[in-house]
């Protein structure tokens, strides 16, 4: 799950040696200790899933130019 910090508190993340949690959030394990910070507001839920990176458009199919002999 991915947590951000609430806006004015530092969190620290014991699977990073106590690292301070980043403003941008992070992806932690779903284990009791955030789940404990998300029951007291220390964290927000911004998501559960990765973000889906959008398709690229297929290829076109290129048109036969008009200065093409047939």
């Amino acid at each position: 799950m991915h947590v951000t910090p609430k806006e004015g508190l530092v969190v620290y993340d014991p699977d990073t040696a106590f690292e301070v949690l980043p403003p941008e959030g992070r992806e932690v394990p779903n284990t009791q200790y955030w789940i404990r910070r998300l029951s007291d507001g220390d964290v927000v839920l911004t998501s559960t899933l990765p973000p889906v990176l959008p398709t690229p458009p297929k290829a076109a199919k290129q048109v036969a130019s008009k200065n093409e002999a047939i």
